[in-house]
């Protein structure tokens, strides 16, 4: 599985969130929307969600599998994980359930 992390040139929270991957020995790869707009226009559509950071769960045959976003709000959090075109969106409500939901899926139980 391969993490990437989609963020916005000088955004503190994409900043914080990298640092935390880090500290967390978590490797990831960087995607500015700056230098990938597509990307993140497309990932903004799947998930009717525009905060940054936005990490994608991807197969090593490089195919998304899950997105992992930001809930603009609590309806939205409440509506909880769904799928469009094969991809499972998972809203949360903080960088930290961000976190927390990468270390379940790699299995890092810290």
């Amino acid at each position: 599985m391969i993490i990437k992390v989609l963020t916005l040139d000088g955004c503190s929270i994409c900043q914080n969130f990298k640092n935390r991957l880090i500290e967390s020995s978590i490797k990831f790869q960087e995607m500015t929307c700056e230098k990938y707009p597509d990307t993140c226009d497309s990932i903004e559509s799947m998930t009717g969600c525009e905060s940054y950071p936005i990490t994608m769960l991807v197969s090593n045959k490089n195919e998304i599998f899950e997105v992992i976003f930001l809930a603009k709000n609590y309806a939205q959090l409440q509506e909880g994980a769904k799928t469009s075109s094969g991809i499972t969106c998972i809203p949360q409500h903080s960088i930290d359930n961000v976190l927390i939901h990468i270390k379940k899926r790699l299995n890092l139980n810290k």
